[in-house]
């Protein structure tokens, strides 16, 4: 099983924050012929469980593009954490990362 970790920035919680409504849709990528990117919002009380955790009104998006019609694919945010479920995968952990996760990359401190 793929494991899923990071962090989202929590701008990307703006996108999907309270000025948002069910059945809203979107581009999220304009390139044409080769990504046309469309997300909906289909729900923002959905209970999503994963192994970081229980997370509650979560915002689930659905998203998909007219290049590729018979793929769908179904994403949730928590407020205050961002993606939680992406299709499949489900988040195992979050929370800041520390000066040592930095180091080992060459960057910072």
């Amino acid at each position: 099983m793929a494991k899923l970790f990071f962090r989202e920035p929590l701008a990307h919680w703006a996108r999907v924050g309270p000025a948002r409504s069910n059945g809203c849709r979107y581009y999220q990528e304009i390139a044409l012929g080769i990504a046309l990117d469309r997300a909906e919002y289909l729900d923002d009380k959905t209970t999503i469980d994963t192994p970081a955790g229980l997370f509650e009104n979560c915002v689930l998006v659905g998203e998909t593009t007219p290049l590729e019609l018979d793929e769908f694919s179904l994403k949730a945010y928590a407020r205050g954490v961002g993606m939680v479920q992406d299709d499949a995968l489900r988040l195992v952990a979050y929370g800041p990362r520390s000066p040592v996760w930095f180091r080992s990359r060459g960057r910072g401190g």
